[in-house]
């Protein structure tokens, strides 16, 4: 089924909204900064979308919620990082697709 491309800016915005959301306030101290359930979704949204579309969603949503939480010098290598984590998970579950 093509979807037009309203259908991927939904999905690509909940997606980053629930990353946000799941970064942001699930938060567990560790003694290097905080863990939090961010990655698991960047992780589903990457194996069950494609690796754009994990590129996207990791990078965006976790550099958002280091922007509004405080660490915003961690920002940009979050947006890199996150998103070549969602974009390699991506790569590798439809490797043979």
């Amino acid at each position: 089924m093509k979807h037009n491309q309203s259908y991927h800016i939904a999905i690509y915005g909940l997606g980053i909204a629930i990353v946000f959301i799941s970064t942001m306030f699930i938060q567990i101290p560790i003694p290097l900064g905080y863990a939090n359930l961010g990655n698991c979704f960047v992780f589903l949204f990457a194996m069950f979308l494609n690796e754009k579309a994990g590129f996207i969603i990791g990078g965006v949503g976790s550099a958002l919620a280091d922007l509004l939480s405080g660490w915003s010098m961690w920002a940009i290598p979050t947006f890199f990082l996150k998103g070549l984590m969602g974009y390699l998970v991506g790569s590798l579950t439809h490797w043979n697709t």
